[in-house]
């Protein structure tokens, strides 16, 4: 009898069919540890039918449960809303037409970034990386694609712009611009608001440091380079330098450049980082301040000048008004005393009494004209006058004072001299402190002469002297008020004879002046306009 045969059910083929859907699970869980590893999420979508595959990593980035059917919709729904309308029109154009094909061609590659909105209200950046493939069988497109998350490049990127905002919002608020600079190579990089402070766009300048030598004031350059090789060398942490810069319209703009130096391991500069601002209108401040406290000083010092010299002049004053206030009350006592004084004696005490009030009254007169021009109230009585005949007049005022000094007066006066328009008297009290000035210094057989000329301004009246000069260096000086220059003699006086004379003329419209030369004498000078 033949032995019997058994058979099994094809128990190989399930062993494969077991070890196949092993192997593919394995696959599968290295597939999810991958992404969960990586936080890569991969999807696959049939353009045609519809169907969408998502990975559980995709479920995760994008917020979604897991029992939630993968779809187009499910995953729009997810988005921000600011940005689903943008994705939408992204995924429209992917819709596959009537005749199974996509608008976007094959194998093309599409990167989309967008937000999603959480389960817990959080906001996650996402990016999508999709490519365009044929199906197997030559069918209609696919999608293939893989999700990340950049919610953190996305934070990085965003505080790098507000750092560059605040860069940018610095450098304007600076009215300035800021450069890197390596001092190895020359290579020079700019940052910032060139405009405002050189007038140049930041594209119109030139990056090199030539371009900006050929702009920096000639004067200010040299001391600019020594600062820095200053620096250099020195081993300073920076330089601070200020100096005048050519600005696109021609003016030279005060600029601040403040650095900071790099160096390496050897103490070498290998880079050099700054800014340059405009302080053009804190300089022009500065300057303004500094003349104004110049003018602060010369007023103080011309008022503490002006006291001194007040102080001065009413000791004088008191000197001089006592003189004769004593010569009176001597000369009344005297009468009052000498019941049988002769004729000839009261004759010559009441001269005293006269010419010692004539001197007080003349003291007082000129303290009276000078407060009267110092509050710009000297009064005149104009009229049309001769030249000649005020040279004249002040001429025969001074011819007896003149015989009894030894002192030769003469009167010059030139030909057919236009009228002047003219307080007479005031004119005449110019001349006569011209004259009297001359007096007082002249010694006997010395000549003084006075003049009228033609003058582009009108007619110079002048009085000459061959005295004994001025000084060069006390001209400037000599109409001042309260100024009055010793001389060996001891003469003294309140010093307002020459500064009246200037009030005077200049009420008149005219300008004084004044020539000496030591030893050959003097001539002061003023003039008076033309009447027509």
């Amino acid at each position: 009898m033949a032995p019997s045969l058994t058979t099994s059910a094809s128990p190989p083929r399930t062993n494969i069919r077991r070890a196949t859907d092993a192997a593919l699970q394995a696959s599968e869980e290295r597939r999810e540890l991958a992404e969960r590893a990586t936080g890569i999420g991969v999807f696959d979508w049939d353009l045609a039918g519809g169907r969408v595959i998502w990975s559980s990593e995709v479920y995760r980035l994008h917020g979604l449960p897991l029992d939630v059917p993968a779809s187009a919709e499910a995953w729009l729904e997810s988005l921000h809303p600011d940005d689903r309308a943008r994705i939408q029109t992204a995924v429209d154009a992917l819709r596959v037409t009537p005749n199974g094909e996509s608008e976007v061609p094959r194998d093309t590659l599409i990167d989309n970034e967008y937000r999603v909105v959480l389960p817990d209200g959080t906001i996650r950046w996402i990016a999508s990386r999709v490519r365009v493939i044929a199906a197997p069988d030559d069918g209609p497109p696919r999608l293939l694609g893989v999700n990340f998350d950049i919610t953190e490049r996305k934070r990085i990127e965003a505080t790098l712009q507000l750092s560059e905002e605040r860069f940018r919002y610095a450098t304007e608020a600076l009215a300035g611009y800021l450069y890197d600079w390596d001092p190895i190579t020359n290579r020079l990089e700019l940052f910032g608001g060139t405009e405002q402070v050189l007038g140049f766009r930041l594209d119109e300048v030139v990056a090199e440091v030539g371009w900006f030598e050929d702009r920096v004031h000639p004067d200010d350059l040299p001391g600019c380079w020594a600062s820095v090789r200053a620096a250099f060398e020195s081993g300073a942490p920076g330089y601070l330098n200020i100096y005048r810069f050519r600005h696109r319209d021609g003016h030279y703009a005060y600029v601040a450049d403040r650095s900071r130096i790099i160096r390496d391991e050897t103490g070498r500069a290998v880079r050099v980082v700054g800014g340059v601002s405009d302080i053009s209108e804190r300089r022009r401040l500065e300057d303004e301040r500094a003349a104004l406290l110049e003018r602060e000083r010369e007023a103080r010092a011309a008022a503490e000048a002006a006291a001194r010299a007040r102080d001065e002049v009413l000791g004088i004053v008191s000197h001089d008004l006592g003189n004769p206030l004593s010569a009176i009350a001597m000369c009344a006592s005297a009468l009052s005393s000498s019941v049988e004084a002769s004729p000839e004696r009261v004759h010559q005490v009441l001269r005293s009494i006269q010419h010692s009030a004539e001197w007080m009254n003349r003291l007082i007169r000129d303290l009276l004209d000078v407060a009267s021009i110092e509050t710009g109230r000297l009064a005149l009585e104009m009229r049309e006058e001769a030249p000649g005949d005020l040279v004249t007049a002040a001429a025969e005022l001074f011819a007896t004072p003149a015989r009894e000094r030894g002192v030769a007066l003469e009167a010059r006066v030139a030909p057919e001299l236009p009228i002047v328009r003219a307080d007479a008297a005031r004119v005449l009290q110019g001349l006569a402190n011209f004259i009297s000035n001359a007096f007082k210094f002249a010694e006997p057989g010395d000549r003084v002469t006075l003049c009228a000329d033609l003058d582009t301004a009108g007619v110079r009246f002048a009085v000459v002297d061959t005295g004994p000069g001025i000084p060069a260096h006390d001209l400037a000086h000599v109409f001042d008020r309260y100024w009055q220059k010793r001389r060996g003699g001891g003469e003294r006086g309140i010093g307002l004879g020459l500064a009246i004379v200037r009030g005077i003329v200049e009420a008149h419209g005219g300008t004084v002046a004044v020539e000496s030369t030591l030893g050959q004498g003097s001539r002061f000078s003023f003039t008076i306009p033309a009447a027509r």
